[in-house]
């Protein structure tokens, strides 16, 4: 009798954390260069694309997200605006935010934990616009 109660409490944990939702956020954070590489500063941005999809691995549905760095001329100190038309823009899975962008400005204010974009691309106003939350520096 012992056994089957294990066994349906097992079951239905189970089946609780299968039906499990992830929601990640929109964030950014300064990227800096570990020792030994080229002192290239990045602007890391989780944009959150907010299509569910099944993780099969964690037997769960979440929203998806896309990484986007931008390339900074040197590392940001207070408050610093650049102009986009200056950075570099990479993304690994994402093409909808890869697109060049055109006019615009990135601020970052470290003060206040707060990064803002401005900008426009040739199809109008960037998917990547809006205001993000500054998380801690990291290494990449």
């Amino acid at each position: 009798m012992r056994t089957i109660v294990i066994g349906c409490e097992f079951a239905l944990a189970a089946l609780l954390l299968s039906g499990c939702v992830f929601w990640f956020h929109e964030y950014a954070k300064v990227i800096t260069p570990q020792s030994g590489q080229a002192k290239v500063y990045r602007l890391r941005i989780q944009k959150v694309t907010h299509t569910p999809e099944f993780n099969p691995h964690a037997l769960a549905v979440s929203n998806t997200f896309c990484i986007v760095d931008f390339e900074l001329p040197h590392y940001p100190m207070g408050i610093e605006s650049f102009d986009v038309t200056g950075l570099r823009l990479s993304q690994r899975d994402c093409p909808e935010f890869a697109v060049a962008l055109k006019s615009g400005e990135l601020t970052i204010d470290k003060t206040h934990g707060r990064v803002s974009i401005q900008a426009v691309s040739e199809a109008g106003p960037s998917k990547l616009n809006g205001s993000y939350s500054l998380h801690r520096d990291s290494d990449f």
